[in-house]
């Protein structure tokens, strides 16, 4: 069984491969694998879900699947082909960013096996991990939402917990390696999409820069091994701006407007916090957008499938949030409450001088030298999420301190790679547009 999804994962590899190259001409091959590598994890986790939620035999699902992707790939052979014929021809030199990005994986790769426990910390324990627990047993999976372990979040979207699940489905058995190394490659892949979106002819200072600070970040790499859901969250907040810098080759534009209404609409099918950032980004979207009905025409077709499953699995089995299902009048009142304020502020701000110093230092070269980014939309979209974060402590009926001291760092996490990388971008093309002037 583990054979048979090794080759059919392979074959959805190869196939989002297949597809990005055709997608995204001009983009880096880095970026390139680390959008195909998404893009096949998150198709994945929702096609795995739905045939658990659907009673459908696993044996049955994988083959079925194989003999999907064999035939897709078959039709795509062209294509296959062409990029082989193309990669043969001249020379083949190992390229710099790529000894980069090599260098940064190495450092990652120490420090991320360092920081690294079995199982995860609490909330893999509590909440990624059992979930998939219960997805790899599909005769007992229903027992997640019976409300008799409500501790353990069971409204929360099952991208993370479907995929591990998945795997553990084939293994046999629940084991710590799987959950282990989709922390690894999360934790490498958040970086390296930084690195290779800020990638401009041969301008690697930057880049490289960030990459290692990334590397050395002790809190950042705290993160990313707890095998919690919110590192991958912040990759999938950071794909859209970054393909939304990919939009030079105007024939292929369709195609980067429909990935990234894929990955901004998947971002809800990770964590709730998702469902914020994908109705933030498609208002104002549609905003930018509106003398262009195309664009808002393809980003709502790449939504399609992650947010159907979404709508699927809350409409049908997830119970109602804590937050919002304890709601009232009290709850409203806090509003009104200006200590919360004070509290919450002292938090962020705490947080932020004490573990997110290069999103700070980022912050004050910004107001300096490029306050432009600030009436831009990356800037609109971010800031209108982290003021979606800040009213929800506001209104939360758990105690306030004890959430925004279990919460607040890993909300964090989930915003400030693509704060970093969109004022860093912005830095940069400043500064490669003064070098042309």
């Amino acid at each position: 069984m583990v054979l048979l999804l090794i080759i059919v994962f392979f074959l959805m590899l190869l196939l989002a491969g297949i597809l990005v190259d055709v997608m995204l001409p001009g983009v880096n091959s880095i970026l390139k694998i680390i959008i195909a590598i998404a893009f096949a994890f998150s198709v994945s986790s929702i096609l795995f879900v739905l045939s658990v939620f659907l009673q459908i035999d696993f044996t049955v699902f994988l083959v079925c699947w194989c003999i999907v992707l064999m035939v897709l790939i078959w039709m795509n052979a062209p294509f296959i082909r062409a990029g082989i014929i193309q990669k043969n021809t001249g020379k083949q030199v190992v390229k710099a960013p790529v000894l980069l990005a090599g260098f940064g994986i190495l450092i990652i790769t120490i420090l991320f096996t360092g920081v690294s426990v079995r199982w995860g910390r609490w909330d893999a324990w509590a909440i990624w991990n059992m979930h998939a627990k219960f997805l790899t047993y599909p005769q007992h999976f229903d027992n997640l939402f019976t409300g008799k372990i409500s501790w353990t979040a069971a409204d929360y979207p099952l991208m993370l917990s479907g995929f591990i699940a998945m795997w553990w489905r084939a293994i046999g058995n629940a084991e710590p390696i799987t959950p282990s190394v989709v922390a690894y490659i999360t934790a490498l892949a958040v970086p390296l999409t930084v690195f290779a979106g800020l990638i401009k002819k041969k301008k690697l200072a930057l880049p490289f820069s960030i990459l290692l600070l990334f590397a050395f970040d002790d809190d950042y790499m705290r993160q990313a091994a707890s095998q919690y859901a919110d590192n991958l969250l912040s990759l999938f907040y950071l794909l859209p701006f970054v393909l939304l810098h990919q939009t030079e080759n105007l024939d292929k534009e369709k195609y980067v407007f429909i990935l990234i209404g894929f990955f901004t609409a998947a971002s809800a099918w990770i964590k709730n916090e998702g469902i914020l950032f994908f109705l933030v980004f498609l208002v104002f979207f549609i905003i930018q957008n509106r003398n262009n009905v195309n664009r808002i025409k393809y980003f709502f077709a790449g939504s399609f499938l992650p947010v159907s499953m979404l709508l699927f699995f809350k409409f049908l089995y997830a119970p109602s949030n804590d937050i919002i299902g304890a709601q009232s009048w009290q709850a409203f009142q806090q509003l009104a409450n200006v200590d919360r304020y004070i509290l919450t502020l002292k938090y962020f701000a705490s947080r932020l001088y004490n573990q997110k110093f290069l999103a700070v230092l980022l912050l004050l070269l910004t107001v300096l030298l490029n306050r432009t980014y600030f009436s831009g939309f990356a800037c609109r979209v971010l800031g209108m999420v982290l003021l979606g974060y800040f009213f929800i402590y506001i209104l939360t009926p758990h105690p306030l301190e004890w959430q925004l001291y279990t919460s607040c760092s890993r909300v964090l996490t989930q915003i400030f790679p693509a704060v970093i990388y969109t004022m860093a971008y912005e830095l940069y093309e400043r500064s490669l547009r003064k070098e042309l002037s």
